[in-house]
């Protein structure tokens, strides 16, 4: 109902009333009020009442329209593969080994020339490597023991230092003979590598590795390392080309071939607990001597253990019991 309705509606019964009371004073007055508020009931009637009804009975609807549009799809294909092939996975946890620094443009290179003999006079002489360095100054040069046969070694002493582009000799000599400085087969190593070479008939050359070890001014040290072989038809020993490594990059992939092997190892604990270098080797896609190698530096480094024995096909290696 509207206000102006409402109003309508209590005037014409003030009408009324005022009409009743004025019939108690006088009839003329009585008959105007009651006849004005009869009107206004009338009109009231006619206009606004019927106006509240209709509104008030016209249904009510509430139109609750939320806001969503989800993006369904109510067609669904489904596709079934009735061949199940798994493909399964096996990581062993290893230890990232840290990515090798960059070798320094600016550094040592020595290459080895050949073998060679100087003398002084006919009763003085030395043998040894001739070398060539192609780069910049390299100190405290030496040639790493080496095994020239079973249970004999060989070695040299140390430079202080090789010029930048320049070449140098280096003295090399049979251990056994240190103690005898004018001994003509203490700087004899081409007969030491001929008798190898005899002892061992079934190979055609003899062959040893040489490593010869620097560093330059910032302390960054390196190896270049060749093979020496024995050619017999030549009588002689020729060198194999030079390469060169940085220790801190043969460190790191020490390193990282031993976290192959501890990773295996614990990988398998529960399947394999005994190992042999050769199986390990086989499972981590590393050589023999890689494998042996890193089973061994665990070993010294208590990760695991080892056998006291050497059983057939190498020491036994283990995870220690948790």
């Amino acid at each position: 109902m509207s206000k102006t309705g409402e109003f309508i509606g209590a005037l014409a019964a003030n009408f009324i009333v005022a009409g009743i009371v004025a019939k108690l004073q006088g009839a003329g007055a009585a008959a105007v009020s009651f006849t004005i508020g009869l009107a206004l009931l009338a009109v009231y009637f006619l206009f606004f009442r019927k106006k509240n009804e209709t509104a008030s009975s016209q249904p009510i609807h509430i139109e609750n329209k939320p806001n969503i549009s989800p993006n369904i799809s109510p067609n669904v294909s489904p596709t079934f593969s009735q061949t199940f092939n798994p493909t399964i996975k096996v990581e062993f946890p290893t230890a990232t080994a840290p990515a090798p620094a960059a070798l320094p443009e600016s550094r040592p290179k020595l290459t080895f020339d050949k073998w060679d003999t100087i003398a002084e006079t006919l009763d003085l002489w030395q043998s040894g490597f001739r070398i060539t360095n192609h780069g910049e100054v390299a100190i405290d040069v030496r040639i790493k023991r080496f095994e020239v046969a079973p249970g004999q070694f060989a070695t040299s002493g140390t430079l202080t230092a090789i010029s930048a582009r320049s070449k140098a000799f280096i003295p090399v000599w049979l251990e056994q003979y240190a103690d005898v400085p004018h001994s003509r087969e203490k700087w004899d190593l081409l007969s030491a590598m001929k008798s190898a070479f005899d002892a061992g008939r079934e190979a055609e050359e003899h062959v040893v590795t040489i490593t010869i070890r620097y560093k330059d001014f910032d302390e960054n040290q390196y190896e270049s390392a060749a093979a020496l072989r024995y050619v017999k038809s030549r009588n002689e020993l020729v060198f194999d080309s030079t390469r060169q490594t940085s220790l801190l990059r043969k460190e790191q992939e020490l390193i990282r071939q031993e976290n192959v092997v501890f990773g295996y190892m614990k990988g398998v604990k529960r399947s394999i607990r005994n190992h042999l270098r050769n199986d390990v080797a086989i499972a981590t896609d590393l050589t023999q001597e890689e494998a042996g190698g890193a089973l061994e530096r665990l070993f010294h480094k208590r990760l695991i253990l080892r056998s006291t024995l050497d059983a057939p096909g190498g020491f036994v290696y283990w995870l220690d019991a948790d």
